[in-house]
């Protein structure tokens, strides 16, 4: 009986489990069923363009996690966008929208144009909502949002691309409100014509900020971390990177970017690895850390580095920040403090600000070697304005190559001035001329420009501190600072001052600058000056030629100024000019007096310590010993001044005042202590006569 009631227990659960694998298998089939006939329900909403109203379908449902098929699309006859929430003043009161997500997977995408939304509203407020788009074929047509609202604001929305090919991509989008904290990631052998992270069109009151474009081993090819045509476009940046071998490929690229309003530009950032940049044509060409028709375009930064699989190649021009399109003379048009960085990649041109009209000032170009890679570049231009000002730009070529032409502060044909600029050469050639400021114009100086060359510098060009073609001032304060031996310019003009800081290495017969140009070099108004370094190994006799001029004369420079450093040696230089060299030569080399200043301070310090230690061990001691004549314990101090004059050849004077008061116990007839703070104030000059 238990074998065969065993048995029977044993039939009874087989047929449970078949029963519940069968109902388990309905349920699937339901559920399959119902997926595929869930009720889409199509609204016509003119919550994108106001007064255009267009068709869009969405899933009349509570959830707000959506799968869309291709299945889906042809069991429901989908034949019009497709959004996952939307409100207008007919349908959902304008309410604002949150937290929808669209999953789009393997879908044919049909050829007309065609918009998914993640979420839209006319009136109220779209945030975090998601597109994801996964093996997308044929969206050449395909608008993807995040999220829409066309006078609220955008914010916090999302799109997710992979392995597909869209037509425009934008994380939020607005027509008359704000677009904040959007992003776009364009990842995986992708290919995308338009992206914007953020995107606002009218509201001049709006802002678009704080929104992002990531891209990764894809093809994108026009990418605006935010544009506005008005209002503020700020905070906005783009990733360009490539996925291991696969690299990404742009031909336009704005951090930030006002169309054709008044929007300020600021604080946008263009970040590229490993990927390139191709020339194209068309409006938008370029790489821009920020861009603005009329207004400012400040603050803005583009990075561009190689990788470990190589250089960044860029075909297209560089802007730090640029400003003005039209209407020039506007005040608002200005484009500063933008910065430009290249590490060990092959670029075309590059500004660091740029304007036809406005300042291009304090701008900052560095064009680098990534230690492996030497870079490479065309033009360089620290800041440009055709009509205003273009000063105190800094320009760095380190380890580098320029093929063209470097200018600190470029200005043209208006009234402008290019001053105070700033470039520095260390280990670069440069095919073309070096110019600290350049005026293209008529009117306006380029005064107190300062170029710094260190380690080996080749320049094809002329060198020059200013230069200009009107009657203004071209030279007053431009300096050449060379700190190396091994130097090359084809000429040099328009320099007050160039000082030589000649590294430890020279010797006798070296040649610091030589200058291989034709035409005459003319010194008369400048001043030189060379300074040994305190290391250098010279004799008596030796010389070494400043400036070697191998074609060409030389006019003898306004004034030459032994200007030797050194703590404990001096070189006494004499410095000569001929017709083809300014040579100096070793006439001496002596003891440096002025090193004594060095132990004479040492010594007043030391007279002022010992002031306060006398007035420790002697006043100090009786007032202790004084407190405890009548007691066990008590308080003490004692006060002194003193002037002495320590006789050291010269002298050193020293005046102070200290202080010190103390707590004493006495133990026994023989055993007493204190405890004592000082406070000592003092004061010493001293007297030399070298």
């Amino acid at each position: 009986e238990r074998r065969y009631g065993m048995k029977n227990f044993k039939k009874k659960c087989q047929s449970y489990l078949e029963i519940i694998k069968f109902s388990l298998a309905v349920a699937g089939i339901l559920l399959a069923v119902s997926a595929s006939a869930q009720t889409w329900r199509s609204i016509n909403s003119d919550m994108e363009r106001d007064a255009v109203a267009s068709k869009y379908y969405y899933l009349e449902t509570d959830q707000k996690v959506i799968d869309v098929t291709q299945q889906i699309i042809d069991d429901n006859h989908i034949d019009a966008n497709i959004i996952g929430a939307i409100s207008d003043e007919n349908f959902g009161n304008n309410k604002d929208l949150s937290g929808y997500t669209l999953n789009f997977k393997d879908m044919q995408a049909p050829a007309r144009k065609f918009w998914l939304f993640g979420a839209g509203s006319k009136l109220g407020n779209v945030s975090q909502n998601i597109v994801n788009l996964t093996d997308i074929k044929g969206g050449h047509d395909m608008d993807v949002r995040g999220g829409h609202s066309y006078k609220g604001v955008s914010s916090g929305n999302a799109v997710n691309v992979v392995n597909s090919k869209v037509d425009e991509v934008k994380g939020g989008s607005t027509n008359r409100g704000s677009a904040i904290n959007n992003k776009v990631t364009i990842g995986s052998n992708s290919e995308v014509r338009v992206v914007h992270g953020g995107l606002g069109f009218f509201n001049a009151n709006g802002e678009v900020k704080g929104n992002e474009v990531s891209v990764s081993g894809s093809n994108a090819f026009f990418i605006y971390g935010g544009e506005s045509q008005s209002g503020t476009i700020s905070k906005n940046k783009v990733v360009i990177k490539a996925d291991g071998a696969k690299r990404s490929l742009s031909r336009g690229v704005f951090g930030g970017m006002s169309a054709s309003g008044r929007g300020d530009v600021l604080e946008n950032e263009v970040f590229i690895s490993g990927s390139d940049v191709e020339r194209s044509y068309g409006r938008d060409i370029g790489v821009y850390g920020g861009k603005s028709n009329v207004g400012r375009a400040n603050l803005n930064k583009v990075t561009i580095t190689s990788d470990a699989n190589g250089k960044s190649i860029i075909g297209v021009d560089i802007f730090g920040g640029a400003s003005g399109s039209q209407l020039m003379g506007d005040p608002r048009i200005q484009a500063l403090q933008n910065e430009v960085n290249i590490i060990g990649s092959d670029v075309r041109q590059i500004y660091g600000g740029k304007t036809p009209s406005g300042d291009a000032s304090a701008n900052k170009v560095t064009v680098k070697s990534d230690g492996v890679n030497r870079s490479s570049t065309q033009n360089i231009c620290g800041g440009k304005s055709d009509a205003g000002s273009a000063n105190e730009n800094l320009v760095s070529v380190l380890s580098s190559d320029v093929k063209g032409d470097v200018y600190g502060g470029v200005t043209g044909f208006g009234l402008g001035h290019a001053n105070s600029n700033v470039i520095t050469l260390d280990d670069a050639t440069v095919s073309g001329g070096v110019y600290g400021g350049y005026n293209d114009g008529y009117v306006g100086d380029t005064v107190n420009n300062v170029v710094n060359l260190k380690n080996n510098v080749v320049i094809a060009g002329d060198l020059s501190g200013g230069y200009g073609t009107g009657s203004d001032d071209y030279i007053t304060g431009n300096t050449l600072n060379i700190y190396s031996k091994s130097v090359k310019a084809g000429n040099i003009l328009n320099f007050e001052n160039i000082n030589f800081f000649l590294p430890k290495s020279v010797t006798n017969g070296d040649k610091i600058l030589t200058l291989t140009g034709k035409d005459d070099t003319d010194l008369s108004k400048t001043n030189i000056s060379a300074k040994i370094d305190n290391e250098a190994r010279l004799e008596m006799g030796d010389k070494f030629a400043l400036i070697d001029k191998e074609q060409g004369h030389i006019t003898a420079p306004k004034k030459m100024i032994n200007a030797n450093q050194g703590i404990s040696n001096t070189y006494q230089l004499s410095l000569e000019a001929s017709d083809h060299q300014i040579v100096a030569k070793v006439e001496g080399k002596s003891y440096n007096p002025k090193q004594k200043n060095l132990a004479e301070t040492s010594a007043g310090m030391q007279g002022m310590l010992q002031s306060g230690s006398d007035l420790s061990s002697s006043q100090g001691k009786s007032a202790m010993m004084s407190s405890l004549a009548n007691t066990s314990s008590g308080s003490f101090g004692a006060a002194g001044a003193s002037s002495v004059k320590l006789k050291s050849g010269s002298y050193v004077k020293s005046r102070g005042v200290n202080l010190v008061a103390g707590l004493s116990k006495q133990v026994n007839d023989t055993l007493s202590y204190g405890a004592f703070v000082e406070l000592g104030l003092g004061s010493y000059d001293s007297f030399n006569s070298f």
